[in-house]
C-alpha cells in the first residue's frame, strides 16, 4: 500500500478504537456519566470557563 495513506489510516483507525472503548465503557458502566473511574479524580479542580473553552474548540 501507499505509504502516504498508511499513517492517516492508522490514526483512524486508532480513533475509531477509542471511540468504541468510550460506548463500550458507557454501557457496561453508566454511572460514568457522573461519577469518575478513578475515585482519586474526585478531587481534581473543575473550572467553568466558556471563553477557555471556546478558545480550546
Amino acid at each position: 500500500a501507499d505509504a502516504s495513506i498508511k499513517e492517516p489510516a492508522w490514526t483512524f483507525l486508532r480513533e475509531i478504537g477509542w471511540r468504541e472503548f468510550s460506548y463500550y465503557l458507557l454501557f457496561h458502566f453508566p454511572t460514568l456519566l457522573n461519577r469518575n473511574w478513578r475515585p482519586a479524580f474526585d478531587g481534581f479542580p473543575w473550572r467553568e470557563d466558556p471563553d477557555g473553552l471556546r478558545a480550546w474548540s
